[in-house]
């Protein structure tokens, strides 16, 4: 049954009661509860501690959320009757598992009852909230009883105290008249339920009526066929009005409680039949089996029935009825039991009667109910012989004491319960690795002492079954018995005693009493010590020494070894093991990992790097396993590795109103990791300004006054972004002086050999491994690879490269540190900071395979704990916690090659045209004019724009390309817009050479295409759209992504704005960053510096839109191509 389905197998009444039980109380108590208290099934009885109206506890079992709850309502004698409640459901797929309900209107195949309501509301309302249930049939039921709009409002149902409605109906005042319409008055019904033993089966006789008559229910079925419908009864002669607020209290628990049962039935939840016939009346009984007889016994409490005597019987199912005598005589004693009768045994519990009450017997209270059933049978008086007296008292008696009572007379029981035996273990172990063991089995009252296996002695005088699961205990022990000494034997490995101290001594210490011979003492299994650990610093490495208590250093550094290997345990030259796969703490094993790694022969001196303080620190100091000692030059570099250390580094006055508080935090940590000289990855989410963390810190580093050899610094990054580094080291960090490091072979070597006073190099990849040989002469003080996933395979020429320059600070940068395999991690840390994951064959077996292949969670901690000081990597979800801000970045880019020549000679060509023409002249040619400047504008996007026999490279085209890998590889969406839709042509056809899936709107597409790939674009895994300004730069909302690549720049900036306002809009959720590109030293370069100064300018002469009216003249022009 699907729990959408659950609530039609409730009655109204049912439901409304339900709810009510579960909202009266707070519901938000009630689920803090509910998730806060989580036990195993077998801790059930913790439930009895909840308190609340409702309060239930949630129990995980194999995909299974099991839940209790307690009610307590007012029963039959005015009393408080606690309820227990239990559903069992499977969360994932919503299907019903199990349900329980000890109230009188449970039915357990039909699932429902009040209690079991109210169970499935508060399940519901936990994980789906209130609201779930707003606009169903359940909320109109609250409605109408609470008479308030919302009745899911905690503590709204809650009942008006019953003391104060009992002074209520007793009071006396005057209320205001109203108009009194005469109401119907029915007939009390009242029924009289009498139980006849069917085969296996317990059947309900009823009689029903008004006064005093009542009739015999000659079909039942139909009976609660007119109670259902609310009609009228025909019964005899009487007739009579038959539903729930016509019956008497009892009588209606027990009618709803039958036409559960009915209901159940018909729509299948029962699958037995629930009548059976008498001659010709086919449905004469009502048929009760299993948890439907616990049900209508409960509902029954305190009343009478009648059985098949005719005589009437009060139900009291907590009665201790059974009864029994027991008499002391000369030799012996006698027994007897008073008469209880079976009335059924439904599976679950035994019903019994006397002659005056009903009283109930669970089944799973004793072991040997059928035991029991023939005991009570034995109604005369029985004997007992003198030596049989206390087998009786032990085996048959218990039960009787449990829920009934035994007299005793002229005797005391306590005195004939079976004496248990004391259990005594002596062990030893001798020459030939032979454990051995005598077991006895000591009666301190009988002052006996008997051999464990020992069949024959004191057979009648011995506790059998205790003396046998002692045997079986041993026996799984030791492999041979000696019969005539009661010895057992074993001959034991190494290994095999390792595991017999370990587990099997302590099971016989907690069965009795072991006592032991020096010669197997010496062999205890003990716990591993605690590791004294002693650090200091000096000369720029760590030296640690390892101790252990009461350890020779040989015998440390074999136990640090068999550490490493995953040893079971390490055997001590006095005999002794310490229980090496028991020990749970980390400084044993970090100190058998640095032994390991840089220990050689002696604990005592080991030599470490300096980059390993702070994971040692982590790993070692303020364990309980591990006594730490560290000198003041540790503890100084400690301090120094806290980022809070550089708080004195003050940003640079020019970016204090540029810089974001995150950006700040990462200056300052690249100012750490300088001071204690070390290398590290900014590895922040793309867009998030690595580019000026870095400029930051540079800037800083020369009002240092730092110069030279101190500060000469070399970047190298991706070709595409060589000039945009330029750029924006003039933007944001104007005092340092620059020089790229390109152009021919010749270019290059003469800028390399005249730069040593620039203070910052930029190059590429590509041409610093060109160029290597040039750098050895040079000394640099930095060294910043930027987008460092170009060095992620330590064997490219690119990867070689960079890590042979001389250079005393290293830093990468990439938002993308781990691609795809553990080793691109090794390659850029090995380049930073070489050796600090080992050799890479080492890296491999001890870290890259057990994580990837075997996910081994403690060596992956292992290796974050060694790496994480090194790395600054933030999200944008992370630093971004205001309403999603819009970075906008300019991508500089210079063009080169045919691609330049073919600028520079359009250019030329219009400067031409412009000398021939005046003002008046330009006017009329305008727009011949601009279409040349459109032509400038394609050469910087890509020459093939115009030149269809164009092979050459595109400086846009590729820097382009690189942003794309770099979103894709981070998990961006990106929005690429271009304005020539032969652009898209282009980048489209990279796209599918590099196998990266992408959606394209331009004029050609549909409307309803369009919405089609928004929608999809919105829900699956294709991460780039391409855009044409006219078809999709409007009415499009693509908050999927969070970046935008404008391609070539719209010059009217309102068209430029909406087209990113396609996903920087409400329902953007991240942060969005926005990349211009712009060709160096083109028109593109003059329009932004335009943009700045002359806006109007931009908007409304450069816009095809607004062309014809635009103030541009022969001197705007002339300013564009300077």
């Amino acid at each position: 049954m699907q729990i959408k389905d659950y609530f039609r197998a409730f009655t109204e009444d049912e439901l409304a009661r339900g709810a009510e039980l579960f909202f009266s109380g707070d519901l938000e108590d009630i689920t803090k509860k509910a998730q806060n208290t989580l036990r195993y099934l077998k801790e059930k009885e913790d439930s009895e501690k909840a308190t609340g109206p409702a309060v239930y506890q949630r129990y995980p079992q194999k995909g299974t959320a099991h839940y209790t709850a307690k009610w307590n309502e007012q029963g039959v004698r005015k009393k408080n009757v606690e309820h227990t409640c239990e559903l069992r459901l499977h969360e994932e797929s919503g299907t019903i598992c199990e349900t329980k309900c000890d109230c009188g209107y449970f039915a357990a195949d039909r699932y429902g009852c009040p209690h079991v309501a109210g169970l499935l509301t508060a399940y519901m309302a936990e994980k789906n909230g209130a609201e779930v249930f707003q606009g169903t049939r359940l909320e109109i039921l609250l409605r109408n009883l609470t008479n308030v709009e919302d009745p899911f409002v905690p503590g709204v149902l809650k009942r008006t105290d019953g003391r104060l409605l009992s002074l209520l109906k007793g009071s006396e005042e005057a209320s205001l008249p109203t108009w009194q319409e005469a109401s119907k008055s029915y007939d009390t019904v009242r029924i009289e339920c009498s139980l006849v033993k069917g085969s296996g089966r317990m059947l309900l006789d009823l009689k029903i009526g008004t006064g005093r008559r009542l009739y015999q229910v000659q079909d039942i079925r139909e009976l609660l066929k007119i109670y259902r419908n609310a009609e009228n009864y025909l019964a005899g002669k009487s007739e009579f009005h038959l539903e729930r607020r016509c019956c008497e209290a009892v009588s209606g628990n027990i009618l709803e409680f039958l036409n559960g049962i009915a209901a159940a039935s018909e729509k299948g939840l029962i699958r037995t039949q629930i009548y059976a016939s008498e001659g010709t009346r086919p449905n004469r009984y009502m048929v009760l089996s299993g948890p439907e007889f616990d049900g209508f016994m409960e509902l029954c409490e305190g009343t009478a029935l009648k059985l098949s005597d005719n005589e009437e019987r009060n139900v009291a199912l907590e009665k201790k009825g059974l009864c029994a005598i027991l008499k002391k005589k000369a030799y012996g004693a006698s027994l007897r039991i008073f008469p209880s009768e079976l009335l059924f045994d439904n599976g679950v519990s035994l019903y019994l009667y006397d002659d005056t009450d009903i009283f109930r017997i669970r089944s799973e209270s004793t072991e040997r109910s059928q035991e029991l059933l023939s005991m009570l049978k034995w109604t005369d008086e029985m004997y007992i012989r003198e030596s049989e007296i206390g087998s009786v008292c032990y085996r048959l008696l218990p039960v009787f004491r449990e829920f009934g009572t035994v007299i005793t007379k002229g005797m005391d029981f306590e005195n004939y319960e079976k004496e248990l035996p004391e259990f005594i273990f002596n062990l030893d172990y001798s020459s030939g690795n032979i454990l051995s063991c005598v077991p006895w089995a000591e009666y301190r009252k009988q002052e006996a002492k008997y051999l464990l296996f020992d069949n024959e002695t004191g057979s009648g005088r011995r506790y059998a079954s205790r003396e046998s699961e002692a045997a079986a205990i041993l026996q799984s022990m030791f492999q041979r018995l000696d019969r005539n000494s009661g010895t057992l034997f074993s001959e034991l490995t190494e290994e095999e005693l390792f595991d017999f101290m370990k587990d099997s001594l302590p099971v016989l210490e907690t069965t009795g009493k072991v006592m032991v011979t020096d010669s197997l003492r010496r062999n205890r299994v003990r716990s591993l010590p605690k590791v004294h650990v002693g650090v200091s610093v000096d000369g720029g490495r760590i030296f640690m020494s390892l101790k252990g208590t009461d350890i020779s250093p040989m015998e440390m550094a074999d136990i640090l070894g068999a550490y490493h290997k995953k040893k079971k345990y390490y055997r001590l030259k006095s005999g002794e093991f310490f229980a090496i796969e028991e020990d749970e703490g980390k400084a044993w094993e970090t100190a058998a990992a640095m032994f390991r790694d840089y220990g050689k022969k002696d604990p005592a001196n080991i030599s470490i790097p300096a980059f390993r303080a702070l994971y040692l620190q982590e790993m070692l100091e303020g364990r309980e396993d591990a006594e730490f000692e560290a000198n003041d030059e540790y503890r100084q570099l400690i301090r120094q590795m806290d980022v809070s250390s550089a708080r004195d580094c003050e940003v640079p006055k020019t970016l204090e109103n540029i810089i974001r508080p995150y950006q700040t935090e990462g200056f300052r940590w690249i100012k750490m990791l300088k001071r204690c000289g070390f290398g590290g990855i900014l590895a922040d989410d793309m867009g998030l300004g690595k580019t000026l963390q870095v400029l930051a810190f540079l800037l800083s580093e020369k009002q240092e006054g730092k110069q030279g050899d101190a500060l000469r610094t070399l970047v190298v990054c991706p070709a595409s972004l060589v000039y945009n580094w330029q750029r924006e080291a003039q933007v944001y960090a104007g005092e340092l002086s620059t020089v790229v490091i390109a152009g021919t072979q010749a270019v290059r070597r003469e800028l390399i050999e005249a730069s040593y006073d620039v203070d910052l190099w930029i190059t590429s990849y590509d041409l610093l491994k060109r160029d290597i040989a040039l750098y050895e002469p040079v000394s640099f003080a930095n060294e910043i690879i930027d987008e460092a996933q170009f060095v992620k395979n330590q064997k490219t020429q690119a990867a070689q490269s960079v890590r042979v320059v001389n250079s005393s600070f290293r830093m990468a940068l990439t938002g993308t540190p781990i691609e795809n395999y553990l080793s691109e991690l090794w390659s850029i840390m090995d380049y930073l900071m070489p050796g600090i994951l080992f050799s890479y064959s080492k890296f491999q077996g001890e870290y890259e395979t057990p994580i990837v292949s075997k996910k081994d969670a403690d060596t992956l901690e292992r290796l974050r704990r060694m790496v994480h000081p090194f790395i600054l990597r933030r999200m944008k979800k992370q630093v971004l916690k205001e309403l999603p801000d819009k970075l906008e970045e300019v991508v500089s880019v210079r063009m080169e090659g045919e691609q330049k020549k073919l600028y520079d000679a359009s250019v030329e060509e219009i400067r031409l045209m412009l000398d021939n023409v005046n003002a008046n002249e330009f006017k009329s040619s305008k727009l011949q004019f601009l279409a040349k400047l459109t032509g400038l504008r394609q050469i910087c996007c890509d020459p093939s724009l115009i030149y269809d026999n164009y092979k050459g490279a595109s400086a846009k085209l590729e820097a382009c390309m690189e942003l794309v890998k770099q979103a894709v590889d981070g998990g961006h969406k990106l929005l690429l817009f271009s304005q020539f839709t032969t652009m898209l042509d282009i980048i489209g056809a990279r796209l599918n050479k590099e196998e990266t899936e992408y959606y394209r709107i331009d004029g050609s597409v549909s409307k309803e295409k369009r919405m089609q790939m928004v929608d999809s674009f919105a829900n699956d895994e294709v991460m780039v759209f391409l855009i044409s300004l006219k078809a999709g730069g409007t009415g499009l909302n693509l908050t999927a992504a969070d970046i935008v690549i404008h391609y070539d720049p719209w010059w009217n900036q309102a068209a430029q704005d909406q087209a990113t306002d396609r996903t920087h809009r409400i329902g953007q959720t991240q942060r969005v960053t926005v990349y211009e590109l712009i060709v160096q030293e083109t028109v593109e370069e003059r329009i932004q510096r335009i943009k700045e100064g002359k806006r109007k300018l931009v908007e409304d002469v450069l816009s095809g839109e607004d062309i014809s009216s635009a103030d541009f003249n022969r001197e705007d022009m002339l300013e564009l191509l300077q």
